[in-house]
């Protein structure tokens, strides 16, 4: 089902990956015989019965700066219109992320009293050349319904033209109309922010880039300051997409689908010179000023890429120049170098670290914001987070007190440590396993639970465990037949010699033979290698460095890992003292 809502798409404004070419290069156009959701209607006020289809060719994986998605200038077909009277019958958003079919509202008893005097009225008569959107909007406006719905009809109308002029005049309404609707919204603040984009961008195609702005730039301080703790991906998503707008207003971009705020593949299919059919081409001078930058981008990156790569070759050099050429003087190349070496040399210096002080480590990592965490600290925290990680869930695998709390059911709480996410993964991937072990210990009775219990009413511990045993009995099956070339020829000689196109006669035992035989294979082919390698000569000497001991760790015996178990045993007592998981901090990556 088409997504209702635009406003809660909106974040995602190039976030989204286009994952195949041009639709239309592949497509093609639908025939007249097309259908996508054939649906019947009983009008309000006459009574009369009609089909309609109310679906649409669109591709979800390509949005652009309003909201819309490819395809969505066809979204008019979403609004059913009665052929007697030409009413039109409105879509029911706020219900519509829980429906499989996109629902339509019911008019009150008091509405449909309206209607009748609306519907004859000079106002609608004048909207009958106007999309079914904006004569539903114009309805909506006058029965009182929601603001929200107001404003996704009044948005979507923007999409369903392909007309500039009518286009523009769509876009001026969201831009005067959208901050008074959006403020009338019975929503979350975070979702009144993400309407505002919708605005900002309708100034952004009107050419008001210093109103834009200036609305970006207050909503960028409206976000509440633990944002990216409380709700951390939406805000990121949030403040990328007004990097973005920013970015395309700095161009002074007044396109109706800016080529910088699209995704990768889809700029790479305006930048190509494919013909676009309308709304989406033909090309604007702001497009094709946007594939020059981005074909210098490109270019300037592959530069600087080899020049990374050549100064790598000679680290003396590579060493001399990025302490004699100031930072600010640096070619993107060099910098890249410098920082890639500076990179390494801290790896070092921070494996020392959480060899020889685990416990200073841990102390200052815990006491070090993420963001601030630099140089040889930062390598250093990387490896205590993952040792607390694996300290972690090896306590949540056998205290089921904790697990329950910190692990939440199984759910991903947004607002939990990353390290505790990952811990629980884990811990909750080895009890699985443990349990399924257990079952597996007494195969008597496992047996005779999978047989009485049919497959559906099965939880998942004992349909895995089944599923396991059926596996293991079967290749227990293979591996004798296979060993046994006297049963193996008996059984599978047959078989073994049929032409491909030979009819079977028996799927079991082809199943059998077939595993079996490939079993075999393996087996000769493993001989094979090794008797090849046994006769290969020995080759060089190790060198020293090779030779030297490599210390692990995460070993179970290191001290960073005995560490990082006290810190794990500590996360642990908090959770149960205070009956939650570990928060998030403040700007922490995950």
């Amino acid at each position: 089902m088409r997504s209702a809502s635009p406003l809660n798409r909106a974040l995602s404004v190039g976030l989204l990956a286009l994952a195949t070419i041009a639709p239309w290069a592949s497509r093609g156009a639908p025939s007249d015989a097309a259908t996508f959701d054939v649906r019947q209607f009983v009008c309000p006020l006459s009574g009369e019965t009609f089909s309609q289809d109310v679906g649409y060719a669109a591709m979800p994986l390509v949005q652009f700066a309003d909201g819309s998605w490819l395809g969505d200038h066809l979204v008019d077909a979403q609004i059913p219109e009665c052929p007697r009277d030409g009413l039109v019958l409105i879509p029911d958003y706020a219900n519509a992320d829980q429906a499989q079919s996109l629902p339509y509202l019911e008019y009150s008893l008091d509405q449909l009293m309206q209607l009748h005097d609306l519907l004859g009225s000079d106002a609608y008569r004048k909207l009958r050349h106007s999309s079914r959107h904006e004569r539903a909007q114009w309805l909506a406006t006058q029965l009182g319904m929601p603001a929200q719905t107001r404003m996704q009809l009044l948005v979507r109308a923007s999409w369903a033209t392909t007309d500039r002029a009518d286009r523009r005049r769509l876009v001026t309404r969201i831009a005067d109309e959208g901050p008074t609707l959006i403020e009338a919204f019975t929503t979350p603040e975070a979702e009144k922010r993400t309407a505002r984009l919708l605005v900002a961008n309708a100034l952004r195609e009107m050419g008001r880039f210093a109103d834009a702005n200036t609305l970006l730039d207050s909503m960028l301080a409206s976000i509440p300051a633990d944002a990216n703790v409380t709700d951390p991906d939406n805000t990121q998503a949030l403040v990328g997409t007004i990097s973005g707008l920013q970015e395309a207003i700095a161009h002074r971009d007044d396109d109706r689908f800016p080529v910088d705020l699209s995704s990768a593949k889809w700029a790479a299919s305006v930048c190509n010179g494919g013909d676009l059919p309308p709304p989406y081409g033909p090309i604007t001078t702001n497009a094709k000023a946007a594939c020059e930058r981005r074909q210098r981008d490109r270019q300037s990156r592959e530069d600087s890429l080899q020049e990374t790569i050549r100064l790598g070759e000679t680290p003396e050099e590579l060493e001399r120049q990025c302490r004699t050429t100031p930072a600010g003087q640096q070619t993107p190349g060099l910098a890249r170098a410098c920082e890639l070496a500076q990179g390494v040399r801290d790896e070092r210096v921070g494996h020392e670290l959480v060899v020889h002080q685990a416990r200073q480590v841990a102390a200052d990592c815990e006491a070090t914001p993420a963001q601030e965490r630099n140089g040889p600290l930062g390598s250093a925290c990387f490896s205590y987070e993952t040792a607390l990680q694996f300290a972690l869930a090896n306590v949540l695998i056998d205290d089921n007190a904790a697990y329950a709390i910190i692990c939440a059911d199984d759910e991903l709480p947004e607002d939990r440590a990353g390290f505790a996410t990952l811990a629980c993964s884990t811990a909750q991937s080895d009890r699985l396993d443990r349990a399924i072990e257990k079952l597996l210990a007494a195969p008597a009775s496992l047996d005779a639970a999978c047989a009485a219990t049919p497959e559906r009413d099965r939880g998942l511990e004992l349909n895995l465990a089944c599923h396991r045993r059926h596996s293991e009995l079967w290749q227990a099956r293979v591996d004798r037949l296979a060993a046994d070339p006297a049963a193996y020829d008996t059984a599978c000689a047959k078989i073994d010699t049929r032409t491909v196109d030979a009819p079977r006669e028996g799927e079991y035992d082809d199943v059998l033979c077939d595993d079996a035989r490939r079993a075999r294979e393996r087996s000769a082919s493993a001989q094979a290698r090794v008797a090849a390698e046994s006769n290969e000569p020995s080759g060089e000497k190790p060198s020293q460095d090779d030779e030297r001991p490599q210390v692990d760790v995460f070993a179970p015996d290191s001290d960073l890992s005995k560490v990082a178990l006290e810190y794990a045993q500590r996360v642990v007592d908090k959770a149960k003292a205070e009956g939650t998981y570990p928060k998030r901090k403040r700007g922490d990556l995950f």
